[in-house]
């Protein structure tokens, strides 16, 4: 591993992108040797961003139920679960996209078509130099924070926020004004209950039309959305509001 060098021309990179409005990104090193894992967050760290450790598979899906990463380097040669099942695992069941790099000693083309495939953002062999993770690294979020700007995501379904359009399995369906905003509030507050007044507020102001409006724009949304095999779904809780959740 090449560590020469590592802070050289990277401070304005790592400002940049070590910090992404306003809140430090953080990223879970998956990796079961454990000096290495050590090194890559002592060079990170040296970039200003924070990191965590799982050196087995189930202990890094266990992390991620509970806690938000930015990105995930991601071995493949893991003990518990390996890394190609984590990530599929994680394209599942993650409601928000997150970068996932694989760092591996497999250098075989199907390895790394494997790897895509279960849903990983790009694949570094080892050994490679630090230089490279880094470039790496700032890619990946530079990315992801201009995916975040444009459309969010509930499992396989996104929104553009600019053309009011949903997409599954790159198929566009253009929705009303008031189920763009509906699903854009549902998405950004996932997995959290919006409530019924929070969402009425959001379409009518307090000017709140009688006769049950919201259920019947909550039905028009599911509608629209039912056809496209989102993996996800809008949830009634009774007497509170909606959620949207993953449906595997």
């Amino acid at each position: 591993m090449e560590k020469n060098g590592s802070l050289v021309n990277a401070k304005g990179l790592s400002i940049l992108w070590a910090t992404i409005n306003n809140k430090q990104q953080t990223i879970l090193i998956v990796e079961d040797t454990v000096d290495l894992a050590e090194g890559l967050a002592e060079f990170l760290e040296a970039d200003g961003f924070q990191t965590d450790f799982a050196y087995r598979g189930d202990t890094a899906l266990s992390l991620m139920e509970t806690n938000n990463y930015d990105l995930i380097l991601l071995d493949i040669n893991l003990p518990g679960l390996n890394g190609i099942e984590v990530c599929k695992s994680l394209t599942q069941n993650q409601l928000a996209p997150v970068p996932v790099l694989m760092i591996t000693a497999q250098t075989e083309l199907d390895d790394k078509l494997s790897g895509f495939e279960a849903g990983a953002w790009d694949y570094l062999t080892k050994p490679f130099s630090f230089k490279e993770l880094r470039a790496r690294v700032y890619s990946l979020l530079a990315r992801n924070n201009l995916n975040l700007q444009q459309e969010i995501q509930a499992g396989g379904l996104k929104l553009n926020l600019k053309t009011d359009e949903i997409f599954c399995h790159t198929r566009p369906v253009k929705l009303q004004r008031n189920l763009h905003l509906l699903l854009r509030k549902l998405i950004e507050q996932a997995p959290a209950i919006v409530s019924n007044n929070d969402l009425s507020r959001l379409l009518w102001g307090e000017q709140i039309p009688q006769s049950e409006p919201l259920r019947a724009q909550i039905y028009k949304l599911r509608q629209a959305i039912k056809d496209l095999d989102t993996g996800c779904q809008i949830k009634t809780t009774k007497g509170r509001g909606y959620s949207i959740e993953a449906t595997n």
